[in-house]
């Protein structure tokens, strides 16, 4: 496992010694992923993806971006997805080339592959994008395009918002057969089975800083507390 503080990355081996890994040249690094035999780094405010080689030792520059960050990285093992800060541009690379396949102008916060589906989530924007066989659309809620301020939104009329409302989402991660995320201003997490969206648990205070999954758990960082989920198993 990697983590990263500001420019240097480190590695544990047994999830209790760390290791300094990588001692970039980048002033803070925002988004990584292990990819065919790789590590990919996404660097901020150059906006840089680097290259690790773990078979040969071998490092450099892969991509400049001409973005302020690159905020965010997934794979499938087929394909490595980055995003963008502001632009809120999607590259994706088959291991051969890189493509630039979409661009929200909205700041994408993370992505998540779940199901075969890639999820885009920005912190300025409540609406999650969805890119599946080669086209890109909106999550769905109930039969419905999904925004989060529109689920916060006061009743009975549907023209007045809540000023507290969540606004934008941040983290999200794929487990236990759901696709979870969480809200931006909020410490709320969600649950998407395909259908519908569901709020699993809310926080008392505090910001969720990041959702990750590791050895069949679920933890969620908010403000200096961690907090793990069990995976439950779901009869079909």
């Amino acid at each position: 496992m990697y983590v990263a503080i500001r420019g240097v990355i480190y590695r544990t081996m047994d999830g209790i010694a760390y290791e300094e890994f990588w001692r970039t040249k980048s002033p803070a690094v925002t988004s990584m992923c292990v990819y065919m035999d790789a590590l990919f780094v996404g660097t901020s405010p150059d906006g840089l993806i680097l290259f690790h080689n773990f078979n040969t030792g071998f490092r450099c520059t892969y991509v400049v971006t001409e973005d302020y960050s690159v905020s965010a990285m997934v794979s499938d093992d087929a394909v490595l997805y980055a995003a963008t800060f502001p632009s809120g541009e999607v590259l994706s690379f088959n291991g051969k080339e890189w493509n630039k396949i979409y661009e929200s102008n909205t700041d994408v916060s993370s992505v998540c592959i779940h199901g075969g589906v890639l999820y885009l989530f920005s912190h300025g924007d409540g609406a999650v994008r969805v890119y599946s066989s080669g086209k890109w659309t909106f999550m769905e809620d109930g039969g419905v395009p999904f925004a989060v301020g529109v689920k916060n939104m006061v009743s009975p009329a549907p023209s007045m918002v809540d000023p507290s409302a969540e606004t934008g989402l941040s983290s999200s991660a794929s487990f236990g057969g759901l696709l979870y995320f969480t809200g931006d201003k909020k410490p709320v997490v969600y649950s998407y089975d395909g259908k519908d969206v569901t709020v699993v648990y809310k926080f008392g205070g505090g910001t969720i800083g990041s959702m990750s999954v590791s050895d069949g758990q679920l933890f969620i960082s908010v403000g200096d507390s961690l907090y793990v989920m069990q995976e439950v198993l779901r009869a079909d």
